[in-house]
């Protein structure tokens, strides 16, 4: 019996699904990638969990060489959700976060790294990205790791919301886009947004605006008189807020 049939043996012994065949990675003398199958139980935790799969990917390398899985969400019907988990698995101690967003067939990857990252470490992370995108029929056309980014400011945040108030959040993405700089996605953006949020420097509408408070107008300075248009118009939003 093939190295591979005896990895999708062990597997079903398990009680793991697998999304088509183990096949052998040539980049690797003894290397096999397995495509693990994960659902949803009725909490939203994964089935099987991260720790896991860790287990039996150790006991599978211990005997077969290295052994990757990869995790695809029942039905596929998260690609991004994909990425992430099969990644945040497999380098847990290098990985803080990521992002990654679609557009047509092409996927573009962010990595937010816990520290510095070697150049091995970061070919490493790169493959791992290319095994499951390519497996999922798409492209991988843009690989970024978040501490070489161009990234907006808090204050950039804070500014851009005191100017355009009310606006949400596909503005105030396009703002920052127009003003030279890059973020991964929109999941990022509101990553930073809630934390102005609960700083109490923004307020954010039931209808998905964003809007200053007068701690947040302090916080980048604005005059103090009653007639200050900063303080007319955060009392005019306050008014609005939904």
């Amino acid at each position: 019996m093939s190295s591979t049939s005896q990895i999708a043996k062990f597997l079903q012994s398990r009680m793991i699904k697998l999304v088509g065949d183990v096949i052998q990675n040539h980049d690797r003398v003894r290397g096999f990638i397995a495509f693990i199958e994960v659902t949803q139980d009725s909490k939203g935790k994964q089935v099987p969990s991260n720790h896991a799969l860790s287990r039996l990917e150790k006991e599978l390398s211990a005997d077969f060489g290295e052994v990757n899985f990869v995790i695809v969400e029942q039905g596929d019907k998260d690609i991004l959700a994909n990425i992430k988990s099969t990644l945040m698995r497999k380098f847990p101690a290098l990985l803080r976060n990521v992002f990654a967003s679609v557009h047509e067939r092409n996927i573009s990857v962010w990595l937010q790294p816990k520290g510095p990252t070697t150049a091995e470490e970061t070919d490493a992370l790169k493959q791992a990205t290319l095994q499951i995108v390519e497996f999922l029929n798409f492209q991988l056309s843009d690989f970024k790791n978040l501490t070489e980014a161009k990234l907006p400011s808090s204050t950039m945040c804070l500014s851009i919301v005191r100017k355009k108030a009310p606006i949400t959040i596909e503005d105030i993405g396009l703002e920052i886009e127009r003003r030279g700089f890059v973020y991964p996605n929109e999941d990022w953006l509101k990553r930073q947004l809630d934390k102005l949020r609960k700083q109490s420097l923004i307020l954010r509408q039931s209808s998905g605006g964003y809007l200053m408070t007068l701690e947040g107008l302090n916080r980048l300075g604005s005059s103090k008189s009653r007639l200050s248009p900063d303080i007319t118009r955060a009392l005019e939003l306050a008014i609005m807020k939904d």
